[in-house]
């Protein structure tokens, strides 16, 4: 899905890697192991993560702008 956004222009190609980023995370099932590298650690992949969905959610709303 990530890569037909793109193809489409739906998003940018920065997010698509950032949502490739976030695909990967979200594909790692072990996140008790990640929270032992420490709590700033972990709090900054929460907050790319949340910056990454925002950032999706600001591009889709552009594209359905310019495309009704």
């Amino acid at each position: 899905m990530i890569w037909i956004a793109r193809d489409f222009g739906i998003i940018n190609a920065s997010l698509e890697a950032e949502l490739d980023w976030l695909r990967t995370q979200r594909n790692t099932v072990h996140l008790q192991e990640r929270s032992a590298v420490g709590k700033t650690a972990f709090l900054n992949q929460s907050k790319r993560a949340f910056d990454t969905v925002t950032r999706t959610i600001r591009q889709t709303n552009a594209w359905k702008t310019a495309h009704p």
